[in-house]
């Protein structure tokens, strides 16, 4: 061994490793985890327009969301229908209907153009009367 070479000691070996749990403990752990990503679900859904618009939902009240393959994601709230289009929508739809979507922001033409081909776009979101109150 020369001047420069140091040899790591049994502690620091065993310190990098990271501690070891048993099997009763990473199930603590894991509950744990659990809980505290319940405690920050989300409660409320804002649809961001691209003119600037926030318009928020409440997760609580809302009513049926359907999902058409096409790419549409139509959310009944009341006695309004807010209806998103775009493409490759399906996790989107995933995420909203677990309550677990923050925000959904109207993106343009040109923030298209960037993404790659398989990700989510939202070309557009409006707001309709529904016919009947869910």
């Amino acid at each position: 061994m020369d001047g420069t070479t140091k040899r790591r000691s049994a502690v620091e070996q065993f310190s990098q490793r990271g501690p070891r749990h048993e099997p009763e403990v990473k199930e603590t752990l894991d509950a744990y985890q659990e809980a505290r990503q319940t405690m920050r679900e989300v409660v409320r859904l804002q649809l961001r327009l691209v003119d600037g618009t926030i318009e928020s939902l409440d997760y609580l009240r809302m009513g049926r969301i359907t999902f058409e393959p096409q790419g549409r994601i139509i959310i009944r709230h009341g006695r309004v229908r807010a209806v998103i289009e775009g493409k490759n929508l399906h996790r989107l739809f995933s995420a909203v209907d677990e309550h677990r979507r923050r925000f959904v922001q109207e993106g343009t033409e040109a923030e298209e153009g960037l993404k790659p081909e398989e990700s989510e776009h939202v070309d557009k979101i409006y707001f309709e009367e529904n016919e009947e109150e869910s």
